[in-house]
């Protein structure tokens, strides 16, 4: 079983992982990518550390597909902003709900992670379109 991951890097993990692991890429590809090391990738995932720096996790989004700002908060990340000691979005609360569930093995806290980011997804999406409905119900008005 994998350490817990430190205070405040349990976001990052999952997100990374998961995300790394739908790009169907391995620890050692995603590092080649980054220019960075496996080690690096690896430590990232166990949650012992994560990026400190916003454009190495634009060229992690960049690589991965993912969404530039989200991924900022994965990391507690704003550009030139320093990482938080301790999480600061209700969403680390709802991963690091799966992550420290000790009835959970590993393979299902992926599961149930990869889950949690895809219905964000979906949310996230249906929040646009309904934006966008508004902007256009306002134009008519």
């Amino acid at each position: 079983m994998r350490n817990a991951p430190g205070p405040g890097r349990g976001i990052w993990a999952a997100y990374v992982l998961t995300a790394r692991e739908r790009a169907g890429l391995t620890k050692s590809e995603l590092a080649r990518r980054i220019g960075k090391d496996r080690a690096t990738v690896g430590r990232w995932e166990d949650g012992k550390n994560r990026p400190e720096d916003a454009d190495l996790v634009a060229l992690v989004a960049q690589v991965l597909g993912l969404d530039l700002d989200e991924a900022l908060a994965a990391a507690g990340l704003r550009p030139g902003v320093t990482p938080p000691a301790t999480p600061t979005m209700d969403l680390d609360e709802e991963i690091e709900l799966v992550r420290t569930d000790p009835k959970l093995d590993e393979d299902m806290k992926r599961r149930i992670i990869a889950l949690i980011l895809e219905r964000r997804e979906r949310e996230k999406a249906a929040a646009i379109e309904e934006t966008k409905r508004l902007i256009d119900l306002f134009r008519r008005g």
